[in-house]
């Protein structure tokens, strides 16, 4: 698997290219995450190495 970028991740996400899966939503769902929590960690939040 490839490496991700957060700043072409950040792109995808400010261009809604990114593609939400059924599988996706249902694991988001039972885990009681939202999917505009996902997006706002990926924008404002900090990568911990």
């Amino acid at each position: 698997m490839d490496n991700i970028n957060i700043d072409d991740l950040k792109k995808q996400v400010l261009s809604k290219g990114i593609l939400w899966t059924e599988n996706i939503a249902l694991r988001l769902r039972d885990r009681g995450i939202k999917r505009a929590d996902v997006i706002n960690c990926i924008l404002k939040g900090e990568i911990i190495e």
